[in-house]
């Protein structure tokens, strides 16, 4: 979750304050960033571990288990996320030959590129619960190695065998030495151990290294190695000196994540619960003060030497729970925004997160506050209160995919799925006041190929009609999904139109519209109805169907979304911007020509504009605009849409945001006051 939450200005409340407005006469003062809460949320669990060799980063978590390429930013999700070696994975490592070796609570083994590059998994068995592993190089020769509560253990390829002087230790962390065969040990109660085919012994001033979690070991530029973990959940650093071991501490509520090694330095993940930052570890002369923005470590028995976290000033995701490093690049895992690098200004989100997948589209349908379904890249729908996503059914097929949901006025929703028994579209409809999802319509498609569909938009009208935007995998077998109009069910009767193009000499339905094929979104307003297409904005009112491009003002008819503002005319988001209509024509919005992929707007009349460099609040009126507009999540935005609670839902490439106002409350006369 990334959440950030002051008030709301300008919510029409009762309870807004008077300091929400630009003084007398001059009228409500746009919101900034700060104005709201905002929760984003990219996986229904933390990252669990990461492990690294370029050019791949491997993730564990809900998921399973992925790998991406962070040279491209391409991922995979590993045996489509369900094979044996991919769920519920306690450890994981690279060896050198880029293999992954993971485990879980019954297997470890090893997942490897076969001749057709394709990944597959083989077995090595289980010793046992394995929390950590450390692959010895050659690999091929050397074997790997695996710690947990019943000890350490050597695989040489065949069989797992238990290591002499740690056996029913409780080993909690391991790394691989320099010669890369020695591990490093470090166990619950017995101290930091090294072990190799002999067996293991406990190394030098590690019986001092005693913590409840062991998080890293590294070498400073300075050539001194650390080592890092957590005493009462607070930071601990061990300093393998040629004098002994010296331990040393963090202030109180600095919490150590990883330690790593990044270019020639050791590289401490840490800092208060969710908000940790990234700092170089050196140690500081008599009377060196800390750099700005530091950590101090003091000495555990004297508080005589001291080490300092220097700041990094790269920026991490929110709640990091695991970090890796490649080359000068660091790359953290995080308890609700997936995998992220750090960099400068802003973690940089990786694509491919559970949530999103490759979605580029959503819908969003709500109940109550804290009970809605969103779907973007199917195959199941999720139920959420905003923060928590869990898998939900919505009356659909076992073997089916849901492409959307929706709700109207009166708190009804539908959802629409489809599978390969059934070449058409499924819709089924759960009433408010019901948990029983119930058929509604069977519609069947005039596709050119049996490809399960997609929607790009579902919206049911004022007079209860169902939209859906249809699109479907390109029947020439590219990888582009190509477009095929919309589907106009009535969920009273089940009947159907498919509106679309028709090729020359096609009979088309008399009540069937010739909208373009790639339609991206609907607008219903005043008894018209707009759609947002790839080769324009067309407006069905009164029998007619009207269709704008660039020769009537529009900067581009790559358009995304339609939307209405609070002044009620109707603005267009295209590839090159906003546009406005003034009833004949498109005027260009003036400022930045930003990608504009979806627009809302709030109770307060405030339009909001999904773009490439952000969610914006691009003003009202005449005066909307992107150029300076308050930037409110500073991500590649996909999608924007509106519940009827009004919230605003937006998709990113990697996560789905909540933006929810947040009233200002008066306090009544006298209360607080002397």
């Amino acid at each position: 979750m990334r959440a950030s939450g002051l008030g709301w200005c300008g919510v029409g409340a009762a309870l807004a304050l008077a300091a929400c407005h630009a003084g007398v006469g001059g009228g409500p003062a746009t919101p900034t960033a700060g104005d709201f809460t905002v929760v984003e949320r990219a996986e229904t669990g933390p990252i669990t571990a990461l492990a690294a060799k370029a050019p791949y980063l491997w993730a564990a978590g809900a998921p399973g288990l992925r790998r991406w390429d962070v040279t491209s930013g391409e991922y995979e999700v590993v045996g489509d996320g369900d094979a044996k070696g991919t769920r519920a994975l306690t450890a994981i490592a690279v060896d050198d030959e880029g293999s992954a070796w993971v485990a879980s609570a019954d297997d470890t083994g090893r997942w490897v590129t076969d001749k057709a590059g394709e990944l597959r998994y083989a077995t090595a068995g289980s010793p046992g619960d394995v929390v950590a592993l450390a692959p010895r190089r050659p690999v091929k020769s050397r074997g790997v190695w695996a710690g947990g509560p019943g000890g350490l253990f050597r695989y040489d390829g065949r069989r797992w065998a238990i290591i002499d002087g740690l056996r029913g230790a409780a080993v909690s962390w391991l790394a691989l030495d320099d010669d890369g065969v020695t591990a490093w040990v470090g166990t619950r109660e017995r101290g930091l151990y090294r072990a190799d085919d002999r067996g293991a012994t406990p190394a030098p001033g590690g019986a001092a290294i005693v913590c409840d979690q062991i998080v890293g070991m590294a070498t400073t530029a300075a050539g001194t190695r650390v080592v890092a973990g957590n005493v009462n959940g607070d930071a601990r650093l061990f300093a393998l000196t040629l004098a002994g071991t010296v331990e040393l501490h963090a202030p109180v509520g600095i919490h150590a994540v990883a330690l790593v090694e990044k270019g020639n330095e050791a590289l401490l993940v840490a800092g208060p619960v969710g908000r940790e930052q990234a700092y170089t570890l050196r140690a500081l002369d008599p009377g060196e003060p800390v750099p700005s923005g530091g950590v101090r470590f003091s000495e555990v028995a004297t508080e005589t030497a001291h080490w300092a976290g220097t700041p990094v000033g790269v920026a991490l995701p929110r709640a990091v729970t695991a970090a890796a490093a490649i080359g000068a690049d660091l790359y953290c895992g995080s308890q609700a925004l997936g995998v992220a690098r750090a960099e400068a200004t802003r973690p940089h989100h990786f694509d491919g997160s559970e949530l999103v997948g490759d979605a580029e589209r959503f819908t969003v349908a709500c109940r109550a506050h804290n009970n809605c379904l969103v779907v973007t890249d199917g195959p199941n729908a999720w139920q959420t209160d905003g923060d928590h996503y869990a898998k939900a059914s919505v009356g659909e097929s076992v073997d089916a995919t849901v492409l959307a949901v929706a709700d109207d006025h009166q708190g009804n929703m539908v959802a629409v799925s489809a599978g390969p028994s059934f070449n058409g579209l499924v819709v089924t409809r759960r009433v408010a006041g019901s948990n029983d999802w119930q058929p509604a319509a069977r519609v069947p498609l005039e596709l050119p190929a049996r490809k399960t569909p997609k929607a790009s938009f579902a919206a049911v009208s004022p007079t209860g009609t169902l939209w859906v935007g249809v699109r479907a995998h390109s029947a020439s077998g590219g990888g582009d999904d190509v477009g095929y109009g919309a589907i106009e069910i009535d969920l009273q009767t089940g009947l159907s139109v498919q509106h679309r193009p028709r090729r020359a000499g096609e009979t088309a339905p008399v009540e069937a519209l010739p909208l373009p094929a790639d339609l991206n979104g609907v607008l219903f307003d005043r008894g018209a109805i707009w759609f947002a297409s790839l080769s324009g904005v067309e407006r069905f009112q009164q029998g007619q169907l009207s269709t704008w491009g660039e020769a009537e003002g529009l900067a581009s008819e790559l358009c995304w979304s339609v939307g209405r503002d609070g002044e009620g005319a109707i603005w267009a988001a295209t590839s090159e911007g906003l546009a406005r209509f003034d009833g004949k024509s498109w005027h260009p919005a003036a400022g930045a020509k930003l990608a504009v992929h979806g627009l809302a707007t709030d109770d307060a009349g405030w339009m909001w504009a999904a773009t490439a460099k952000g969610l914006r609040i691009a003003g009202r009126g005449a005066a909307a605009t992107l150029e300076g507009a308050p930037v409110v999540i500073p991500d590649d935005m996909r999608d924007l849409t509106r519940d009827g609670f009004g919230r605003l839902w937006a998709l990113s490439a990697s996560s789905i945001g909540l933006v929810a106002p947040t009233p200002k409350i008066a306090l009544p006369t006298g209360v607080g006051k002397p």
